[in-house]
Formats: structure tokens, C-alpha cells, sequence
């Protein structure tokens, strides 16, 4: 064999490449450089505390005083806290209506003349013809579809409405009430912050409070969205509506679904909801009942101003209620389900300021200089 084809030693020569020398002047600026990052970051975080705390308390507050009622009144005949007591009969001449719905029926944070069931009562009894209106609340906290489908059935067979009103909620599919075992929540459901590391770092507190509240907000529009999509929660409550609505016919007694939305999300084009109020109104439509939805109504008010608790109790508070009322009973004059005897008589579109009045219905103009043995 020629060295011309002999292989070369240096192919199979293991040369070991030396270890690098590490020189203490590079582990010396490693161990600097990460201590300036480590003393920028510790920095930042002192700064953003800082900020923080300065902007809590020179910012001003805009938290909402408590305004709900120190006590609720109730009349003396009243035996469930939500109503007068009204027996089955009714008077010969009087149209009644009945309110069948849940909390937002019930209006637990509000006086129960507050409540849109009343104040349509109210609205309804402003003709001096004579002719009475009876708005019976029907309202049981917590009641699903299913719940309400026996007091739809006791409602028609024995106290004879003229019409049935059935306020639906968005959770009123469920089988079971929603509760989130989420671990930051009181019975209250608001978030509480128990580690004391939260009370001296409240920037850290204000930003993991962010954060849990993220989480709900998530799970509960999933929870509200995932009740008209499972099909053991919708065959529930479509079942229960259309067995209300056969009761109805046999009666020979308009069944109105009415639909409110969630005051818990903003009310306008970014409500997560809007796609339920959707398959709703197609529902109803399939079943020819006349359905109102409210969302429209409610459309751009800030929730703060419909909240019973702001940010607490996202049921409805009296404007709330005002506005479900003036709602239906458009409604019910568009669709010819109130007779004209019982429809209001005198609708001004804008009130007038009491200078605009004409002289002979103004009120009498006291003057205070004048002894109450010289007012005419």
C-alpha cells in the first residue's frame, strides 16, 4: 500500500480541546450585571407602589354611597313580602296580570311598590274611568323555568288573570343555582385577598385582584352561555315554556315572555350575551308568543346606574325597574293585549317645566312674608 493511500494519523488522533480558562473578572461583571437588573427591577416595583398609593388617595373616589333602604315597608296585608294580598276572585270590571319571574321579579333591594310589576300597576290605575288594574309579583327568588311551571298552572286555573307575564333571567335554564367555589370569594361573592403580604404590597394586591376578577367575569359568562348550549339545561327550559304555552291556550289566557339582560356586562355592542337574546327571540317566534325583550330598552345606560349594589348585587335598582315598566307597557298597547278602557288617557311625550304651565293650573304662589291669616 502506497502513503499515498494510508490514512492520515492526525484523522484518528483524539486532541482534547483544553477547558476554557474562566477568569475571575468574568464571573465578577456576570454577578454585577445581574445585580443592577435585580436592583432596576426592585426599583420599578418601589416606584409603581409609590405611584400607586399616591394615585388611591389623591385621585378622587367615585365609589358609589350605599343607597339602598334602611328598611323596607310593606302593607299590613301583605304575606310574602312582595305584594298586597289579592284573593282569588277579582271584581267584575278589574284586568289582572300576572307577574311570574324570579329575583328580578321579586326586587329584594328595592321597596316592593318599586318593583316594575307595581309600578305598572300604578301607571295603569292613572285613568279616573273606574275601571281597576291588578299587577299581581309572582316573583320567588332563585325560581328556574322548571320552578315557575306550577305557578303558571296555579296562576291560570285559579286566579284567573287576563294575562300572564313570564320574566325570564338568563340563568333560567339551570338545574342547580350557579355557585363558584373560586377560592378568593366570600359568601358575597366578592374577592377577598386574605394573605396579610396584600396589605403592606397593594400595588401587588390591586393587580392579583385584577387578575381573580378576569377569572370570574370569565367563568361566569361561560356558565350563562353554556345554559342555552348544553342540551340538558335548554330541554329543560324549552320544555317548561312550551308547556306554559299550552297551559295558556287552554286557558284562553296571552303568555308574554319578557327578557331581561344581565347587568353585569356593559350594554352595548360588547355585551357577550347578545347571541342568547338571539336564539331567544327565534324561540319564541317558533312559538308564536308575543316575546318583549328589554335589552334594547337598557341599550348604552352604564350599568352602574341599573345596578341595585354597584359592582356588588348587578340586579335591578328602581330606574331599572322604571324602565322594564314604561317597556311593557308600550308593548302591550302595540300588540293590543290591554284593552283601551284600561290604557292611560293623558301620555305627555316631554314633561314641562312648571313656568310653561298655563296660568289657570299653576299652583298657587305663596308669598312667605304673608301670615297664614292673610293667605287668600
Amino acid at each position: 500500500m502506497s502513503a499515498k493511500n494510508q490514512p492520515s494519523p492526525a484523522i484518528h488522533a483524539v486532541n482534547p480541546r483544553p477547558e476554557p480558562v474562566v477568569r475571575p473578572s468574568r464571573i465578577k461583571a456576570s454577578l454585577t450585571n445581574i445585580g443592577v437588573a435585580a436592583f432596576g427591577v426592585m426599583i420599578s416595583l418601589i416606584c409603581f407602589e409609590v405611584c400607586y398609593r399616591l394615585a388611591t388617595e389623591m385621585l378622587p373616589n367615585h365609589s358609589a354611597a350605599p343607597d339602598r333602604p334602611h328598611a323596607f315597608y310593606l302593607p299590613d296585608s301583605s304575606v310574602d313580602n312582595r305584594d298586597f294580598y289579592y284573593g282569588r276572585g277579582k271584581a267584575p270590571g278589574t284586568f289582572r296580570i300576572i307577574v311570574i319571574g324570579d329575583s328580578f321579579t321579586y326586587g329584594g333591594k328595592v321597596q316592593f311598590d318599586d318593583t316594575f310589576s307595581k309600578r305598572l300597576e300604578r301607571m295603569l290605575n292613572l285613568s279616573t274611568n273606574g275601571q281597576k288594574v291588578e299587577v299581581m309579583n309572582w316573583g320567588i327568588p332563585g325560581y328556574s323555568s322548571q320552578m315557575e311551571l306550577p305557578l303558571v298552572q296555579r296562576a291560570l286555573e285559579s286566579y284567573f288573570p287576563d294575562l300572564v307575564l313570564l320574566q325570564i333571567t338568563l340563568n333560567d335554564p339551570e338545574l342547580r343555582p350557579y355557585r363558584n367555589t373560586f377560592e378568593a370569594q366570600d359568601k358575597e361573592g366578592r374577592i377577598v385577598l386574605s394573605n396579610p403580604l396584600f396589605s403592606y404590597w397593594k400595588s401587588l394586591g390591586f393587580v392579583v385582584h385584577r387578575y381573580y376578577n378576569t377569572l370570574l367575569q370569565r367563568d361566569y359568562r361561560k356558565y350563562h352561555l353554556d345554559l342555552f348550549e348544553k342540551p340538558d339545561t335548554w330541554n329543560s327550559f324549552s320544555t317548561a315554556i312550551m308547556t306554559m304555552r299550552e297551559q295558556a291556550i287552554a286557558k284562553h289566557v296571552p303568555l308574554v315572555p319578557v327578557v331581561f339582560p344581565l347587568f353585569s356586562d356593559n350594554l352595548d355592542n360588547t355585551y357577550p350575551f347578545s347571541p342568547v337574546h338571539k336564539k331567544l327571540r327565534a324561540f319564541f317566534k317558533n312559538l308564536q308568543l308575543p316575546e318583549l325583550d328589554l335589552l334594547k330598552d337598557y341599550q348604552n345606560i352604564p350599568p352602574s346606574r341599573l345596578q341595585a349594589v354597584l359592582d356588588e348585587d348587578p340586579h335591578p335598582n328602581e330606574l331599572a325597574h322604571r324602565i322594564a315598566a314604561d317597556s311593557i307597557y308600550r308593548f302591550l298597547v302595540t300588540k293590543n293585549l290591554l284593552p283601551e278602557q284600561y290604557r292611560i288617557k293623558r301620555v305627555v311625550k316631554k314633561r314641562h317645566p312648571i313656568h310653561a304651565m298655563p296660568s289657570e293650573n299653576r299652583p298657587l304662589e305663596l308669598n312667605p312674608s304673608l301670615s297664614p291669616a292673610q293667605i287668600p
